[in-house]
């Protein structure tokens, strides 16, 4: 029921399950529907990143060796700890290295060794 009632709010349509206007229960609904969305939305992401990792694990794994260009974004707080960017996929990551990087760095590194730092 909730589906459809944010659905048709959405698009402008007449509520399936119009509530009391200007009653204390309208409101109330109104709110708990507000409430309702705002959970959703941040339990639909805490749902979506484990499966986003997963499937660019997957697919850096299932590149093997093959070279994929990354970015370093920057540095961490702990020493060789960096952010890089992997434009080709649209995902940061964080990487460790025991060798300084330049912020703005270019470089080429395997898929496989990827997968292991997500």
């Amino acid at each position: 029921a909730l589906h459809f009632q944010v659905k048709c709010h959405l698009r402008g349509d007449a509520l399936p399950f119009p509530g009391n206007d200007g009653d204390e229960l309208s409101n109330n609904n109104e709110d708990t529907m507000v409430r309702i969305a705002q959970n959703g939305g941040a339990l639909s992401r805490q749902l979506e990143r484990p499966a986003d990792e997963y499937w660019l694990k997957e697919f850096l794994r299932r590149r093997g060796n093959q070279p994929l260009s990354t970015l370093v974004l920057s540095s961490e707080y702990r020493e060789g700890v960096y952010k890089l960017l992997l434009p080709e996929l649209g995902a940061i990551c964080t990487y460790t290295s025991t060798t300084p990087l330049a912020i703005g760095t270019q470089i080429d590194m395997q898929s496989l060794n990827l997968s292991e730092l997500i």
